[in-house]
């Protein structure tokens, strides 16, 4: 999603999704018409892989403590809590944000102006092909900052504020000379494409990126370079066992190419949906039982009393 900066030809790029997330899982999860979704909101293989594994993971979970709650409520024990916040927790874990909820919100941004990209692959290939230097980009994905032509990342925080991050400053800090390095220790340290080399977290990553020697020419190392120069480098040969090359990273970042996902897991989406809906339900009905178990003990007690 994108805004025209005023009086200037930069604009204000908006990872939806990666800024959102939260407030987006609320609106939908907790509304029971699209509209009022719309109105309070004014998925890489492996990654998809590990979303559906958690979702399932959490529905297991909700059906559990939907479980416990059930048996509980029918053998006259006290409902507490604790209860009531171990089924809500699951049952917000295991949320997906439907292709149905996406498009209808599209289409609601649209029609108040906002020009609306839906992106075949992931967002920040897109916004990273599209951006020039000025341009602002909101997202709570710190990937966005390893792409080059991405210089100032605004990160959502909570009572709707932003934290500013400009590249020229994070460059400063770090000491690196080039957007260059930046962009190959977010290659080769974990993200949504591959982990780091077992044993070389992000600080050790970087030391070794400081560390290769990028005088001796008026022109930046590319990030291919500098990745091979890094698996060159003694203390990463000593961990790489697995002969991981990054090659992967390399693609998405530097190239700005990404295979869109083949949505081959719908069936197990749509079964997930189905048994959420059908968790919802009992737990409805659940709480429609305690409701009336206490009206019944509340009028019980008052027939005592005269």
């Amino acid at each position: 999603m994108q805004e025209t900066l005023g009086g200037q030809g930069n604009k204000l790029r908006v990872d939806v999704l990666g800024s959102f997330f939260s407030t987006i899982r609320y609106a939908y999860a907790n509304n029971p018409g699209l509209d009022a979704a719309h109105a309070l909101c004014q998925e890489k293989l492996s990654t998809q892989q590990q979303r559906q594994r958690a979702r399932a993971k959490a529905l297991e979970a909700a059906d559990s403590h939907l479980q416990t709650f059930t048996e509980t409520l029918a053998n006259g024990g006290r409902i507490r809590k604790r209860h009531f916040s171990n089924i809500k927790k699951q049952l917000a874990n295991s949320f997906h944000w439907d292709s149905e909820a996406r498009d209808s919100l599209v289409l609601f941004l649209r029609n108040r102006g906002w020009t609306v990209v839906q992106c075949a692959t992931e967002a920040d290939v897109a916004i990273a092909a599209d951006a020039v230097q000025g341009d602002i980009v909101i997202s709570g994905d710190s990937d966005l900052f390893i792409y080059k032509h991405v210089t100032v990342v605004w990160r959502p925080v909570r009572d709707g504020g932003f934290l500013e991050y400009r590249k020229s400053d994070v460059l400063s800090a770090l000491g690196f000379k080039s957007a260059e390095q930046l962009t190959a220790l977010g290659v080769v340290s974990t993200n949504d494409y591959n982990h780091s080399i077992y044993g070389l977290g992000c600080e050790t990553n970087y030391k070794i990126l400081k560390d290769i020697d990028t005088s001796g020419s008026d022109e930046a190392k590319d990030v291919p370079t500098l990745v091979k120069e890094y698996l060159a480098d003694e203390r990463v040969v000593l961990k790489n066992k697995s002969k991981v090359t990054f090659n992967t990273s390399i693609s998405v970042f530097v190239d700005l190419k990404q295979t869109p996902i083949t949505p081959s897991h719908h069936d197990d989406a749509a079964s997930l949906k189905t048994r959420l809906g059908d968790i919802k339900r009992r737990f409805k009905e659940a709480c429609g039982k305690l409701t009336e178990q206490k009206r019944a003990q509340l009028a019980s007690k008052l027939a005592a009393k005269r």
